[in-house]
């Protein structure tokens, strides 16, 4: 028991010898490869830290580089942020201004409505006045048409009654051709010999003296024309003269002395035209004394004479009690003195009557009518 223990131990130094070879063996071979290693992996060590080392240099560059950065931007964003508040507070206050422009369009569109009812309303107020207006517009129209029938009917009124209150304007009434025909009858009975001239004209003066009875005028009022009537610029006024056509005189028996002597002047015309047949010239003799005026009958005789006949002063030219002539300067001088109460003659006016318009042939002194009388005829 005891040998077979030191063989076991021998056979085991044998082995374990061959290991102890083996393993130094190995040993050997991985200290070579470690040295290799070691000064592979030291090279590539170096490398590394050199390669570390420019990346930390870049580290650090960049770094550097993200400090300055980080500095510029925590400024920039600190600006931002001062500019977010500014702009919040402006959000704020638009946001404000908002808020009061929307109660600002609430009321305008509350007031719109509002306007927008009223104009309605106005609308249908003035369609209902446009259609009121073009009612008056034909009312209007119908109404100025009579307004201007109604001017038009009292002017041509008005001229008419100014016949009977102007001297002018009367003859166009009073001395008109018909008038001067309608009275032939009358003169045919009046007159004896119709061939006679003088006498007939005198019978003429005759029968107005002392057959038509003189009576003063009563004043008259004097019609205004329509655009004083309208604007009511008018004052109310009066003419003593009244001159009445010879129908109208005949008819009621009596006038001045205008109505005797336009009455005369008629019936002589109407012996001259439509009896005798020879219309001679005659006058309407127009006199102003100093105090008064008057109205009488005259015509030039041949050889540059004067006949006056005045039957409402019972005045005619004579040569003892014929109808007469005489020089014309001494005929006026004659019945100026006639009628020396009134201060006498001043002024004359001589009208030839045509078919009623008056056309006046002479005006001035005594002596100018004289003159251009014997001047003339």
């Amino acid at each position: 028991m005891g040998e077979e223990k030191i063989e076991e131990k021998s056979g085991r130094k044998v082995v374990g010898r061959g290991v102890a070879v083996a393993l130094g063996v190995v040993c050997l071979f991985l200290a070579t490869g470690l040295v290799w290693a070691i000064v592979n992996y030291t090279s590539i060590i170096n490398d590394l830290n050199a390669n570390l080392a420019s990346k930390n240099e870049q580290i650090d560059q960049l770094q550097t580089w993200l400090q300055g950065n980080i500095t510029y931007y925590e400024s920039q964003i600190t600006g931002l942020e001062t500019q977010i508040e500014t702009l919040e507070d402006q959000i704020q206050i638009l946001e404000n201004e908002k808020l009061s422009l929307q109660s600002q369009v609430n009321s305008l569109q509350k007031e719109k409505a509002t306007l927008q009812s009223q104009l309605h309303n106005l609308k249908d107020r003035y369609n209902q006045l446009q259609s009121a207006y073009r009612t008056l517009e034909a009312d209007y129209t119908d109404l100025s048409a009579s307004y201007n029938d109604l001017v038009e009917n009292y002017e041509k009124w008005r001229a008419y009654l100014e016949t009977y209150i102007y001297l002018i304007d009367s003859f166009k009434r009073t001395l008109n051709d018909d008038e001067i025909l309608s009275l032939t009858s009358l003169v045919e009975s009046l007159v004896s010999d119709p061939d006679d001239w003088w006498r007939s004209v005198k019978q003429l003066y005759d029968y107005v003296a002392y057959n038509i009875q003189y009576v003063s005028d009563e004043p008259f009022p004097v019609p205004p024309t329509a655009s004083e009537l309208e604007s009511g610029g008018y004052t109310n006024a009066t003419v003593e003269e009244l001159f009445m056509s010879p129908t109208e005189t005949l008819e009621l028996g009596q006038g001045d002395c205008d109505d005797q002597a336009v009455l005369l002047y008629a019936l002589i015309k109407s012996y001259n035209k439509y009896v005798y047949g020879t219309d001679y010239e005659l006058w309407i003799m127009d006199v102003w004394f100093k105090e008064a005026a008057h109205l009488a009958v005259a015509f030039p005789v041949s050889g540059g004479e004067l006949t006056i006949i005045d039957p409402a002063g019972h005045y005619y030219t004579r040569w003892l009690l014929s109808l007469s002539s005489n020089d014309p300067y001494e005929e006026l001088e004659k019945y100026s003195n006639y009628w020396s109460e009134y201060g006498g003659i001043t002024y004359i006016t001589l009208y030839s009557i045509y078919e009623g318009e008056a056309y006046e042939v002479i005006s001035g002194s005594i002596q100018e009518v004289a003159d251009f009388i014997e001047e003339n005829y």
